[in-house]
């Protein structure tokens, strides 16, 4: 150093650059490698960061001048206004790379207010120093490679040589890139909707791909090891690389044989995936029922000749299994089981499936305008036939002809019913023919409606029936029972007004068989009436004990009287009694889907989906189920079929929840408003709406407005079930998204009271507490909505509770 005034470089233009020194250069023993970003210390190698190195870099090429802050900043950053911070960071991580120090610097000095200056002159590597190098780096060797390797070094290498080795990058990459493909297909393959099996044949390439990759990657740097020894091998010998290179071969060798074996294994999986045949029908198992000695089954009958246009089988299995159902002495098996058997079955699969001891067949034959039917019963332990009768009757005097044979049936039961029932058993519901055929239309459309337009269908069919005989009450009671169906799937308030009419006036006319009862439990369950309900569905059940619709109407019921452990058991014994029938499965999974057992109801769905195949309503909960239970891509493959089967205001609704939680509001409301377009008194989705509106930016007026309508609408409700404390949560919600805070914390305080375990509730009662509450209210009905099943996941991405994240996450 001299006396003389330093050399100041202010701008970054001012910079000369010595393009020979980015291939590197020396600072007294420490050697810099500008394009690798290594500097070689004591045989050690550093990596520098890359503005680390080029702020060495242009130090170096001014070696002994002064570069200010400005100038260095301009030239590495590209912006002189660049904070100074940044440049005082790389300094220090320079200073640790040369073991410099700050306070008797040797290689960086520090000028107060100035700038920076390199004290040592940059000094070029000479080739023989290059070449090493770069050899040393390719071969993955330390400055002193014997001094490296053990024992177990010869065989593996040891952890530097895995820790520097290029392989093992590769490798690396290769699998998180495949990882990255995999993910892709995954969301891909249900979306295109091609076969299932494509992703495994693509992670077999995947797999074998690997050590072809490596394979590549070892030859290229084979070739290089041996393009540099040929160049200069004074420092590494032929031998020394050689074992180096046969050692990876051999790793990938061993490689290969693991992803060929393990490739073996799925291409079998893909073979049979592909080649096995398409499921079109799904068998239940063959369950082995309880046998009983006064059961009977009643099997469809068979047509002699042609199949009659009337359905006459159906009808007549349907009216003789409601005919012998009066009794209380004979156990009847289900039509819903008996339609669960294969065709053609043998007498010994219907005795294991039913449990029945007698079976009840038939043969019809059809002559011109009549009609002649041979009834058969047969003791199905035996094998035996038992009894045999004939009949015949006009074919359009339906009523005429099922009133003979069930008399004709009465007689050969004779055995099984006491004399005290014979008044009881009456066949005939009314004296018209017309009637009757209208009612038994009806009765088959509704065992497995569950559209608008099939319940629609089925109310116009006993309206005629009714407007036929004024007294005819088992259609007052199908009708009662149509109208409920219909009321839960539009709430409207003039369906269930209509409803609550025709059971009224079916009661009036002594309808008081078992469907009566049942019906009569319906009504008084969905009007909240929930000791009467348990009563009706009792009496019923006395005259019927396996009947699924009324064990599923006393399970809801029990449910609703926080009774969950005898409800769960009445909903197991529904779906026992009758295992073919889709509702059991519908309701169960409802139950287990209310009480926050997502994973549990998605079972239940889907096996209503195998019953149900076309049905928007089966996939729509199927896809509910699997969203809240964090199966996306499950939910919205779902929700797809639904659509495709037919649109509805559930499915719309759904999608515009998953949209609304994903933060796409404007799409959200297009779902809403589909889904209101299909059912404009549902108040929960005009509330969604609402949500939607609220949160997608200046709409607050009209999200407003939504509000009040469905605030209106769940009063309405409320008004037919005053008990319901979901709807009673819904409208302290809209209250309170209203400004009517008083009103919502009152009713908050009575919800709170009713001691139920439901998840939505709580979340709507945390919602109320956030507008209207405190924030240790809203802690608490978050807790309490997660322990009680809601997704953790779902509640952090929902943003109405975005100020609360960190509680939730101390929650899970």
């Amino acid at each position: 150093m001299t006396d003389n005034p330093l050399s100041f470089i202010d701008s970054f233009s001012d910079i000369k650059i010595e393009p020979s020194l980015r291939d590197g250069f020396m600072l007294d023993e420490i050697m810099v490698f500008p394009n690798k970003g290594v500097v070689v210390r004591n045989q050690e190698h550093h990596h520098a960061s890359p503005k680390a190195m080029e702020v060495l870099f242009i130090l170096s090429c001014c070696s002994g001048h002064v570069l200010s802050r400005k100038a260095i900043l301009g030239y590495v950053w590209g912006e002189e206004c660049t904070s100074n911070s940044s440049l005082s960071s790389v300094i220090t991580e320079l200073r640790h790379l040369l073991d410099d120090h700050t306070q008797c610097p040797a290689y960086i000095q520090t000028l107060p207010r100035r700038g920076y200056r390199l004290l040592v002159h940059a000094q070029p590597l000479n080739e023989n120093i290059l070449s090493t190098e770069a050899l040393r780096t390719a071969a993955y060797l330390d400055a002193d490679p014997k001094q490296t390797r053990g024992k177990s070094g010869r065989i593996f290498g040891g952890i530097d040589y895995w820790r520097k080795s290029r392989m093992l990058k590769v490798a690396g990459t290769y699998i998180v890139m495949s990882w990255v493909l995999m993910q892709v297909i995954a969301v891909t393959i249900p979306v295109i909707d091609v076969a299932k099996w494509l992703d495994k044949v693509a992670l077999v390439i995947l797999i074998i791909g690997l050590p072809l990759v490596l394979a590549y990657n070892w030859w290229a740097e084979y070739k290089l090891r041996k393009y540099f020894l040929r160049k200069n091998n004074s420092q590494i010998s032929n031998k020394e690389v050689s074992i180096y290179a046969y050692r990876d071969l051999a790793f990938i060798s061993i490689l290969l044989v693991c992803c060929v074996a393990f490739s073996a294994f799925l291409s079998k999986q893909a073979i049979e995936a592909a080649t096995a045949e398409p499921i079109k029908t799904v068998a239940n198992p063959r369950i082995k029922a309880q046998f009983l000695n006064n059961a009977v089954a009643v099997m469809l009958f068979k047509y002699l000749g042609n199949e009659s246009s009337e359905n006459l089988d159906a009808v007549i299995q349907s009216e003789l299994l409601a005919f012998l159902s009066q009794s209380v002495n004979i156990k009847v098996v289900s039509e819903r089981v008996l339609s669960s058997l294969p065709e053609s079955t043998s007498l010994q699969n219907i005795r294991d499936w039913t449990g029945a001891k007698y079976v009840l067949e038939g043969v019809i034959h059809q002559q011109e305008d009549n009609v002649k039917i041979t009834t058969s019963l047969i003791d199905s332990e035996s094998g035996l036939q038992i009894w045999s009768a004939n009949h015949t009757n006009s074919l359009a005097d339906k009523l005429h002809l099922i009133d003979g044979i069930s008399q004709q049936v009465y007689n050969a039961l004779t055995f099984l019913i006491p004399q005290s029932e014979k008044s009881i058993m009456q066949f005939r519901p009314t004296n018209d023919i017309a009637a009757y055929d209208f009612y038994v239309r009806a009765k088959a459309l509704l065992k497995d409606a569950y559209s608008e337009d099939q319940l629609k269908e089925v109310e116009d069919l006993f309206l005629k029936a009714i407007k036929r005989d004024s007294q005819f009450a088992l259609a007052r009671v199908g009708l009662c029972q149509t109208y409920l169906e219909y009321y839960s799937l539009v709430k409207i308030i003039r369906i269930f007004e209509l409803a609550k009419q025709s059971c009224q006036q079916s009661i009036d006319n002594k309808g008081s068989g078992p469907d009566s009862y049942f019906t009569l439990g319906s009504l008084y369950f969905s009007s909240g009436e929930y000791d009467f309900a348990e009563q009706s569905f009792g009496k019923g059940l006395q005259l019927q004990p396996n009947n699924s619709l009324g064990l599923m109407g006393l399970a809801k019921t029990l449910a609703k009287l926080d009774k969950p452990a005898a409800a769960e058991q009445l909903f197991i014994q529904a779906i026992n009694a009758e295992p073919g029938y889709w509702r059991a499965y519908a309701e169960y999974g409802v139950y287990l889907f209310s009480s926050g057992q997502y994973f549990d109801a998605s079972l239940q769905f889907y096996k209503q989906s195998v019953l149900q195949p076309n049905s928007e309503a089966a996939f729509n909960n199927l896809g509910a189920a699997y969203y809240l239970d964090t199966e996306f891509d499950k939910a919205t493959d779902s929700w797809r079929k639904a659509i495709k089967i037919r649109p509805s205001s559930n499915v719309y609704s759904n999608l515009g929840t998953s949209l609304f939680l994903a933060k796409r509001f404007d799409e959200a409301i297009e779902m809403y408003q589909e889904a209101i377009e299909l059912n404009p008194a549902d108040f929960i989705v005009k509330g969604n709406l609402a949500d939607a509106f609220k949160y997608a930016g200046n709409l607050n007026n009209t999200a407003k407005a939504y509000y009040q309508e469905a605030l209106e609408l769940a009063k309405e409700n409320e008004q037919i079930n005053p008990n319901d404390i979901t709807i009673k949560a819904s409208i302290a919600r809209y209250r309170s998204e209203l400004g009517m805070c008083e009103q919502a914390n009152s009713a908050l305080s009575v919800i709170e009271k009713a001691g139920l375990d439901d998840p939505y509730t709580f979340y709507d009662l945390a919602l109320v507490a956030g507008n209207c509450g405190t924030t240790k209210q809203v802690i608490t009905f978050l807790q309490k909505t997660l322990s009680s099943g809601y997704s953790a996941r779902l509640l952090l991405s929902d943003h109405q509770f975005g100020r609360y994240h960190k509680q939730i996450l101390e929650m899970r």
